[in-house]
C-alpha cells in the first residue's frame, strides 16, 4: 500500500527515499481528489479494455470494426454531450459525424458521466466545490480529446469499412435488413472497382450472387448464421464453407477473400515479433526460425501438444530426418559451388568489359596521335623545318606502339573469350 509506506516514512519508521519519484507520489497522496482520478480512468480502461482484447486476435474482424468501434464512442459521447446531440446521432455514421467542437453541444461539468466509483470517491473526498468542478471538467476534456483521437487515428470514418456490414452473418439472415446490404455492397464495389481490385464488368454479377446466396444458401445453415458470435466465430470458416465451393458464387467469393484479408490491426504482427523473440538462438537461419514458427502454429491450431495426432506419415518423416539434413547440405554445397562459378565467371567478363573499355581508349588515342604527326609532316612541308619532321616521326612511333598494344589487348581478350566458352 502506498499511503501506508509514505505514513512509515513520516513516522520515521524506514529510511526517507531521495528520488524525485517518492515525492511526486507524496505530492499526489496529498491530492484530495486523488482516489476519484484512479476511479476514474479505471472506469475508462474498463470500457476500453474488452474493444482491445477482442481485437487481439488472427480471426478475420475488420466486417465488425465499424460496429464495435462505433459502439464505443457512442458510449464515451453519451457521458459528455448532451441527451438532444446524442440523439441526434441514430446511426453509427452520424456518430462518426458529431461536432466534437461545439462546446454547445457538451454537457456541464456538473452532468458529465464520470462513472460509479468516481462518483462516490468525488462525493466522500474534502476538495472544494471548485476543485471538484474543475475535476468534472478536466474528465469531460480528457472524454473529449480520447474520442477526437480515436475518430481521427482509427479508420472509422473509412467509407468502405462503414459499408462492410454485408459480411455480417446475421445481416445475411435477416431478410428485413438485405436491401440495406445490397446497398452496403454495391458502395464496395464501388470502392474497389475504383482503385483496380474489381472489374466493373463484374460488378452486376457480384451482386447477383450475392442475393442468390442469401436466399439460396443462407436459409440451409439458418441457425448458424442468425446465431453467429464474431466474438467467438471465425467468420472466414463458416463463409468458405458456405460460399467458396459453389460456382454460382464464384465471384463473389474472389470480393469476400480481398475483404476479408484486410487487416483490422497490428496485434498479429506484435506477436509474431514476440515468438520470433522467444524461439531465436545465436546464429539461427531463417530456414531453422520459419521451421520452428510453423511448429508452434501448428501446435497452437490444435490446441496444444497433447492434442496433436502422431501419424504413420510424421514418424517416417522425422526416422528420415537425417537423410534430408545430408541431402541439405549437399544441395547447399552445389549451391555455393554455382554461386562461385557465377562469381567467378562475372569477375572475367567485369575484366574484359574493362579490356574493351582500354582497347577503345588507345584506339582514340593512336588515332589522336597519327593525326598530330600528319598535320605537323604539313606543317614541316609549308615551312621547311626539319624540327617539324622529327616531331612528327615521333609522335608516329608513339601511335604506332599504342596499335601493337591494342593487337596484344585484343588477342588477350580473344582469349580469355575462348576460356570462359569452354
Amino acid at each position: 500500500n502506498i499511503q501506508e509506506y509514505c505514513s512509515a516514512v513520516q513516522k520515521k519508521k524506514i529510511t526517507v527515499p531521495t528520488s524525485k519519484s517518492y515525492q511526486e507520489v507524496l505530492s499526489m497522496l496529498r491530492d484530495p481528489l486523488i482516489r476519484a482520478k484512479l476511479e476514474f480512468f479505471s472506469s475508462v480502461a474498463r470500457d476500453i479494455e474488452p474493444f482491445l482484447s477482442l481485437y487481439q486476435t488472427d480471426r478475420p474482424m475488420i466486417p465488425f470494426l465499424f460496429e464495435d468501434l462505433g459502439d464505443l464512442v457512442k458510449h464515451q459521447l453519451k457521458k459528455i454531450l448532451s441527451s438532444d446531440v446524442v440523439g441526434e446521432a441514430t446511426s453509427l455514421r452520424k456518430v462518426c459525424q458529431v461536432n466534437l467542437d461545439d462546446k454547445s453541444g457538451l454537457k456541464d461539468p456538473s452532468g458529465v458521466d464520470i462513472g460509479f466509483c468516481a462518483r462516490k470517491s468525488i462525493t466522500t473526498s474534502k476538495a472544494s466545490e471548485k476543485e471538484k468542478y474543475m475535476f468534472r471538467r478536466a474528465c469531460r476534456d480528457f472524454i473529449q480529446a480520447m474520442v477526437v483521437k480515436i475518430l481521427n487515428k482509427s479508420p472509422v470514418k473509412n467509407p468502405l469499412l462503414q459499408h462492410l456490414g454485408w459480411l455480417n452473418p446475421k445481416i445475411m439472415a435477416d431478410s428485413k435488413k438485405r436491401d440495406a446490404a445490397v446497398k452496403d455492397l454495391e458502395v464496395c464495389l464501388d470502392i474497389l472497382s475504383d482503385h483496380k481490385r474489381v472489374e466493373s464488368v463484374k460488378c452486376d454479377t457480384i451482386k447477383r450472387q450475392f442475393s442468390w446466396f442469401c436466399k439460396a444458401v443462407v436459409p440451409e445453415d439458418s441457425e448458424e448464421f442468425k446465431l453467429f458470435n464474431h466474438k467467438k466465430d471465425r467468420l472466414d470458416q463458416l463463409l468458405h464453407k458456405t460460399m467458396a465451393s459453389k460456382e454460382e458464387c464464384k465471384e463473389l467469393w474472389s470480393v469476400v477473400e480481398q475483404l476479408l484479408l484486410l487487416s483490422h490491426g497490428q496485434a498479429t504482427v506484435e506477436r509474431g515479433f514476440s515468438v520470433n523473440k522467444e524461439t531465436n538462438d545465436n546464429n539461427l537461419k531463417g530456414e531453422n526460425l520459419a521451421a520452428r514458427r510453423i511448429v508452434i502454429e501448428a501446435v497452437r491450431e490444435a490446441g496444444g501438444v497433447a492434442k496433436i495426432e502422431v501419424t504413420p506419415g510424421m514418424l517416417s518423416y522425422a526416422a528420415n530426418a537425417r537423410n534430408r539434413y545430408r541431402q541439405y547440405l549437399q544441395d547447399e554445397k552445389e549451391k555455393e559451388k554455382r554461386r562461385e562459378c557465377g562469381l567467378k565467371r562475372k569477375r572475367e567478363e567485369d575484366e574484359i568489359h574493362g579490356l574493351r573499355k582500354k582497347v577503345k581508349i588507345m584506339k582514340a588515342d593512336a588515332e589522336q596521335l597519327e593525326q598530330s604527326a600528319n598535320d605537323l609532316a604539313k606543317k614541316a612541308e609549308q615551312l621547311r623545318k626539319v624540327s617539324f619532321i622529327v616531331e612528327s616521326n615521333a609522335l608516329r612511333e608513339k601511335s604506332a606502339s599504342k596499335k601493337a598494344s591494342v593487337k596484344d589487348l585484343e588477342k588477350l581478350i580473344e582469349e580469355k573469350e575462348k576460356a570462359m566458352g569452354s
